[in-house]
């Protein structure tokens, strides 16, 4: 599934998220904050290309202000965590 909104600028996830899948959040360029924070665990990420940004024909992989909420006591296993690694620098542990 992939959420095209060009309104997006928050996403919450509950508990029981498992994955996500490649290519799965297409975000305006201004980014987004994405709440992790219920989670106990860290969902798989399929690629890094989940969380793209700007429109069809220009856009990069991460917006300047795209951030990453993870419970604090997972943060430093979700930023070493396969393709996680790659977004390290936006994972914030609350």
């Amino acid at each position: 599934c992939t959420f095209m909104n060009r309104n997006l600028t928050s996403e919450t996830f509950p508990k029981g998220i498992k994955q996500i899948d490649d290519l799965a959040f297409f975000t305006p360029s201004f980014g987004c904050i994405f709440d992790f924070t219920a989670c106990s665990e860290i969902p798989v990420l399929r690629d890094v290309n989940a969380f793209q940004a700007g429109d069809l024909e220009n856009w990069s992989f991460y917006p300047p202000n795209i951030g990453f909420l993870v419970p604090k006591s997972l943060e430093y296993s979700w930023k070493r965590a396969t393709n996680w690694s790659a977004l390290q620098s936006y994972i914030i542990g609350v």
